[in-house]
């Protein structure tokens, strides 16, 4: 979910270098138009002009470019424009996009599906077109925007899988799941007819409305799986999706009681990954962890129909979490553990993939982060699901229990470090 501009935050910019020597994906200081400032690195600049700021917390925050200095817009429309070729307007005359050379590593749209759906698409750079791809489809509530996709970049070019949001696929009342439905289903069917799709490998994702959305249409396709934040059951929905599912959620979310709840209720093909804040879209990396947890599990699971796939993202994943393993030994230890635990690996990436998990074994603060996050899923499950339902959310709520199991939880895994936050917000007040 968007988070507002917050006055107060934000520290003077100082003068721009002509030849733009300070690049912007460098984290720096910028400037609102009404004089506030904030440290952050400018991570995309879209070309319905809204920019992600990440935040050195790694929280992202969407910002109209209006929203920043004269100077401040300047300089990101140079650099963004310069350096994205694929940020280009792909309008026709008429106002509808065309058909572009659909290229891999390149973010496009909107594409027309047919008269009354369009969506944009991201092709992941590891995109080839001789190897069957898994698809993700992403509803959200106010429709489809570009920059949603931005988020699932990493996540996308390390699997392999072409992600698309479709822009009319909104929250209309009454007709919200029905309305996402058909519009999911006629995106779905126009990737599936440009690219190599695997039909066994669907996926879909949502964040609130759209994260309600994502797993309706999971449960009327039967998905492989569905990685959703601040997700809810509506009751029209019975927990009995085939797949797997990653619902993700901020510590002091006033979801979090629902998005446990219906973690809970797909037993050991759920979780609840809980992550520092509230309504804001957790950061890439969360994203990436969520992604690779729904993927794997159900590429493994269907090697048959999947081996070529499988083999070019084991090619692909092996540099990856060796390179994590280096600059975050917990989060590569999660995977692996999920990896050697949950999927069926096979010859010599089975092996490495185990020295790899072996290796980290042997790291303290690797093995608290990995102990420490299990203890929040047994927490979300034991206590969160315990105050969940269908679909009121519990507002400024806060049992002194929550306090108590935190401060545990915070002495237990001190070594831990990055999840210290996820430690003291999870007893916080919900947020609404």
């Amino acid at each position: 979910m968007k988070t507002p501009w917050i006055p107060g935050c934000l520290i003077s910019l100082s003068l721009i270098c002509a030849s733009l020597a300070y690049r912007p994906k460098a984290e720096r200081e910028w400037t609102s138009s009404k004089g506030t400032t904030i440290t952050a690195r400018a991570v995309d600049l879209t070309d319905r002009d809204m920019v992600t700021l990440e935040t050195p917390e790694g929280r992202e925050i969407e910002l109209q470019l209006r929203q920043f200095s004269k100077v401040d817009q300047e300089f990101l429309v140079t650099f963004f424009r310069a350096e994205r070729p694929d940020m280009k307007d792909d309008r026709g005359p008429d106002g509808d996009s065309t058909d572009p050379d659909l290229e891999p590593g390149t973010l496009q749209g909107p594409l027309k599906a047919d008269d009354d759906t369009s969506y944009y698409v991201y092709i992941p750079d590891s995109y080839d077109q001789r190897v069957r791809s898994s698809v993700m489809i992403w509803p959200q509530s106010d429709g489809g925007r570009r920059e949603t996709l931005t988020h699932l970049r990493d996540a996308a070019d390390l699997t392999g899988m072409v992600v698309a949001t479709p822009v009319e696929a909104r929250h209309e009342q009454e007709s919200t799941l029905m309305n996402n439905l058909a519009h999911a289903n006629d995106t779905l069917r126009s990737v599936r007819s440009k690219f190599e799709i695997n039909g066994d490998a669907v996926y879909f994702g949502g964040n609130d409305t759209g994260a309600a959305a994502a797993l309706w249409n999971s449960m009327k396709i039967k998905s492989s799986g569905t990685f959703t934040v601040s997700g809810f059951f509506t009751p029209d929905m019975t927990g009995n999706n085939a797949g797997y599912h990653f619902m993700a959620g901020g510590a002091t979310d006033y979801n979090r009681y629902l998005t446990a709840w219906g973690a809970a209720k797909f037993g050991d093909n759920g979780t609840h990954f809980i992550y520092p804040g509230a309504r804001e879209f957790p950061n890439r990396d969360t994203f990436t962890t969520g992604v690779l947890w729904i993927y794997t599990q159900s590429l493994y699971e269907d090697l048959a129909s999947r081996s070529a796939e499988a083999a070019a993202f084991e090619a692909r994943f092996l540099p990856w979490i060796k390179n994590l393993a280096d600059v975050s030994t917990g989060e590569a230890l999660y995977l692996t553990d999920l990896m050697t635990s949950n999927c069926a690996l096979r010859d010599d990436f089975k092996a490495q993939i185990e020295k790899i998990h072996t290796d980290l074994g042997q790291k303290e603060e690797a093995v608290a982060h990995l102990e420490g996050r299990k203890e929040l899923a047994n927490f979300s499950r034991r206590q969160y699901a315990g105050y969940g339902n269908l679909f009121s959310p519990l507002k400024e709520h806060a049992p002194k229990k929550f306090l108590r199991m935190a401060e545990k939880m915070t002495e237990e895994f001190a070594k831990a470090d990055q999840l210290e936050k996820v430690f003291e917000q999870i007893a916080l007040p919900t947020i609404r």
